[in-house]
C-alpha cells in the first residue's frame, strides 16, 4: 500500500474520528448522564481526547452536555438520527477521498484543468459519503464478528453503485 509522506495510509478516518465514533456509539447505549470520567474509563481513551472530542461534537450538535455535579453527557438526539457520516465530519470535516471531491467551489489540485476523473471522483466520493450517511449508530453491532459489524439492514437500505461512465476525450 503506497503511504503519504507522512507515512500515513490513503483512505482512512482519522484516529480522532474514531476515537468520537467509539464515544458516540457509547453515549448511545446510555440512558442517563453520563460524566467525562465515565466515558474515559468505559472507553479507555484518555481523558484530555475525550474532553476534545466531546467539545466538538456538542460544537455540531451531536452530543448535548449538562454542567453540574449531576451533569454529563449524552446524544442530543436518537443513535438512529446519527450517522456515522455526522461524526466523522464534525472532526475530520467534510468527506472527501481526493482534493478535487471536496466539496469546495475550486479544485486545489495543480492537475485540475486537464485531470479526466475530476467528476468520476466526485461520483465515487458521493456513493462513499451516501453508504456512509445511512449507516447509524443504532446498526454498529459490537458483538458481532468483524465480517458482520454492521447490521444486515443497515447495508439494505444503502444506494446501489452503478458503473460510472469515464469520459477520457
Amino acid at each position: 500500500m503506497l503511504r503519504t509522506k507522512k507515512g500515513k495510509n490513503m483512505l482512512r478516518i482519522s484516529r480522532l474520528a474514531d476515537y468520537a465514533l467509539i464515544i458516540a456509539h457509547h453515549l448511545q447505549q446510555q440512558a442517563n448522564l453520563i460524566s467525562l470520567e465515565a466515558i474515559a474509563d468505559n472507553t479507555q481513551i484518555p481523558r484530555a481526547t475525550v474532553r476534545k472530542l466531546l467539545r466538538c461534537l456538542v460544537q455540531h450538535q451531536l452530543v448535548t452536555s449538562v454542567r453540574g455535579a449531576r451533569g454529563g453527557y449524552l446524544l442530543a438526539s436518537s443513535g438512529d438520527n446519527i450517522s456515522i457520516a455526522d461524526v466523522i465530519e464534525a472532526i475530520d470535516g467534510p468527506i472527501a477521498l481526493t482534493e478535487c471531491a471536496k466539496a469546495t467551489t475550486h479544485c486545489q489540485c495543480e492537475l485540475s484543468s486537464h485531470c479526466q476523473l475530476k467528476n468520476p471522483w466526485q461520483q465515487i466520493n458521493q456513493q462513499l459519503y451516501l453508504t456512509l450517511k445511512q449507516v447509524k449508530l443504532t446498526s454498529i453491532n459490537t458483538s458481532a464478528t468483524p465480517n458482520q459489524s454492521v447490521t444486515l439492514e443497515a447495508l439494505q437500505h444503502t444506494t446501489p453503485l452503478e458503473p460510472l461512465p469515464i469520459n477520457t476525450d
